[in-house]
């Protein structure tokens, strides 16, 4: 092969490695970009939680505890296993069961506030949202979340 052939097959060469790897660079995804749009999800996801602390009406007709724990919005705090989330937002309950009976938790579900503001060892800062559920409908809450500990 003629050496101005070779050295011009050689730049060929490199020019068409330059463009590929710039191609593939643009492929990848922008992480300064992904980092941003989490803090921003955790920032919507956090005032969202926030918003969640009114009342809660949701139909709960032949709901089972789980089921309530679930559609009644628990999960968002305490986690689906009742042990908390990552957030930190509520407390783990499955401890709860030495604690609490059914008839103090379903009294509590109906009014968490006044309930905590009342009681020595929860104090005023309970931040817990109201259920506006029947009594049955706290009572199978409660149930089932005595047993999360085993209780």
């Amino acid at each position: 092969m003629h050496p101005t052939c070779h050295r011009h097959a050689h730049r060929q060469a490199s020019r068409q490695a330059s463009r590929q790897a710039r191609r593939q660079a643009s492929r990848r995804p922008r992480l300064d970009r992904c980092r941003g749009g989490a803090a921003l999800l955790l920032l919507v996801g956090v005032i969202t939680l926030s918003a969640c602390a009114g009342t809660i009406d949701v139909p709960v007709d032949g709901q089972t505890g789980a089921q309530l724990f679930a559609s009644q919005g628990c999960v968002r705090c305490h986690g689906s296993d009742g042990r908390g989330t990552w957030l930190g937002l509520g407390p783990d309950l499955t401890d709860k069961a030495g604690l609490w009976n059914e008839d103090e938790l379903a009294a509590y579900f109906l009014d968490p506030r006044t309930y905590a503001a009342a009681s020595p060892r929860l104090g005023a800062r309970d931040s817990m949202p109201a259920y506006e559920i029947s009594e049955t409908a706290r009572r199978r809450l409660a149930r089932y979340v005595l047993e999360l500990g085993g209780g």
